[in-house]
């Protein structure tokens, strides 16, 4: 038997650090943790004090009612299995929340804080380790600079775009203590992390569309934050936009050639299949066919995708039938599959930000989060896949309890 409350919050603690540390191992293993964790704070959890808390953060419900959404598109969908695999992805919308708000008070604002900071911290430097050893050792990649500059790192522990929410989050906490002068750790061990996770995102991380949005948001937010500040002190923030130029001009790969746009034919030629924008482009062409095919409701969330790479097949597009391309924007593959009342559920997030936390104290985190999410799925379908559920509803829902109680100490 658990005696104390210091022995549950330090399991806790742990338990929530393991979780996110996973979400760079199989999806088994992350599960694994995800169901512990979910068991114990139910369990040990205060449940009355749990409700009356989730009745307080609307972003519970806004996040859920993707959810019921998937569970009321089961029922359209002919492809059973794979609507039911999709529900159980959209199901931690739902049950996450509930089970984070029910173990807040036994770990911490603080403690949550550092854990949000140190397993991004640790995925960047296990990154730059491997690709370290591959550049001195024997190999294709021995001494090549251009493939340890852009090789996929990332994608050695998950998706880039993944990579870079995990890492944006973390971004984001320690930009936000910074900017009001506390600390998570130490200033010195919060500034070495800070610069870290910059420079790393932006040299080597291979979303650096994701990084740009991250910065100009960053820097709007804080301009926000600050435009009191930034009248009579300029010249000190000075730096941040001129570092932030700095690190998008020196990103490797000829970062220019990702947005050239070559649809001289319809589609992607294999000399263009790097230029990823024109592949998307290509691929949202076919999204819009396929959703113009069932307007209001979608092909169901189990048939969407099938329907979507039927179209591929005949409209010829062979890179999307060989590769099996999701539409690569979660705005057109909720169309697809959920049609107009998908669309609506997609907004309540941001739209639930605006109405009931617009007048907290610390809501800019959240809103800078929202905002690097919902920039990201114009390029990427993030609730596609465990990995991307489980970051928003982690770290959306960490940014909201936030809110709360800085704007209670205030």
């Amino acid at each position: 038997m658990l005696k104390t409350e210091s022995t549950k919050q330090h399991i806790m603690a742990v338990i929530l650090l393991m979780l996110w540390l996973s979400m760079g191992l199989k999806e088994s293993i992350n599960s694994a943790f995800n169901i512990l964790f979910i068991a114990l704070a139910i369990f040990w959890g205060n449940r009355q004090n749990t409700w009356k808390q989730v009745k307080q953060q609307p972003i519970v419900f806004a996040l859920g009612a993707w959810t019921l959404l998937y569970l009321i598109g089961l029922l359209y969908s002919d492809n059973i299995a794979d609507a039911q695999r999709r529900l159980m992805i959209k199901s931690m919308f739902l049950i996450l929340p509930i089970a984070l708000i029910a173990a807040y008070p036994m770990i911490g604002q603080r403690r949550w804080k550092q854990i949000l900071v140190i397993a991004p911290s640790l995925f960047a430097l296990m990154c730059l380790i491997r690709a370290s050893i591959r550049f001195l050792g024997e190999g294709t990649f021995q001494y090549d600079t251009a493939v340890f500059m852009y090789y996929r790192l990332s994608a050695w522990i998950m998706h880039p775009n993944y990579m870079m929410l995990i890492i944006g989050s973390g971004v984001i906490v320690l930009w936000w203590e910074r900017i009001n002068k506390k600390q998570i750790f130490t200033t010195a061990i919060d500034n070495t992390l800070w610069w870290f996770l910059l420079i790393f995102s932006g040299l080597f991380l291979q979303a650096r569309t994701g990084f740009i949005i991250l910065i100009a948001l960053l820097i709007i937010a804080g301009v926000w934050r600050l435009r009191q500040e930034l009248k009579r002190y300029w010249k000190s923030f000075i730096i941040y936009p001129v570092v932030a130029l700095v690190l998008i001009l020196s990103l490797p790969n000829e970062f220019g050639k990702r947005y050239l746009v070559d649809v001289s034919t319809e589609f992607v030629p294999d000399n263009n299949k790097d230029t990823s924008f024109s592949g998307r482009l290509v691929i949202w062409n076919m999204c819009m066919k396929c959703w113009r095919e069932s307007l209001l409701l979608g092909h169901g969330p189990g048939d969407a995708v099938w329907r979507l790479h039927e179209v591929y097949e005949e409209n010829e597009f062979h890179s999307g039938v060989k590769d099996k391309y999701n539409c690569h924007n979660q705005y057109l593959e909720t169309a697809i599959a959920l049609g107009i009342p998908g669309l609506i559920v997609i907004f309540l997030l941001p739209l639930t930000i605006f109405v009931y936390y617009r007048k907290r104290a610390a809501v800019l985190p959240l809103v800078v989060f929202v905002a690097m999410v919902y920039g990201s799925m114009c390029f990427e379908s993030i609730f596609e896949r465990h990995k991307g559920v489980m970051i928003v509803a982690v770290v959306g829902t960490a940014l909201a309890l936030f809110s709360k109680v800085d704007e209670e100490k205030a």
